[in-house]
């Protein structure tokens, strides 16, 4: 594996045990339910895609056109999967529907700007 594949993956390893440990620890502060089922599958869902979407572009992206068509390919597929996430939570769970909805926000924010800053040192 490449030497920046492999530290992109480390350092999103870390950021998903630091967001796990934030969502338990920081979370409650704000909001008083906060035990809801779709935690930790919510962002092993957003850690797993932000993985694979970057390794797919290291892999395919040697050429810039071909970077910026897939990139926009995988926008797309990306924010199809979370619909279909987020839609069916909130069909299963109603009750939880503002908090999951918020910490969804929270954790998709947090892995997009990680996963632009790493893609910009590319």
């Amino acid at each position: 594996m490449e030497a920046g594949l492999k530290r992109f993956f480390i350092k999103s390893a870390c950021l998903f045990g630091l967001v796990v440990a934030a969502s338990c620890w920081l979370f409650p502060m704000f909001f008083e339910p906060f035990d809801f089922p779709g935690r930790i599958p919510s962002i092993v869902l957003i850690w797993a895609v932000t993985c694979g979407s970057h390794y797919w572009l290291v892999k395919s992206g040697k050429h810039p056109g071909a970077f910026s068509r897939i990139y926009m390919i995988q926008i797309a597929i990306r924010q199809f999967v979370y619909l279909a996430w987020i839609a069916a939570y909130l069909m299963l769970f109603r009750e939880h529907a503002l908090l999951f909805v918020v910490f969804f926000l929270a954790t998709y924010v947090i892995f997009t700007v990680f996963e632009v800053i790493s893609l910009l040192k590319l």
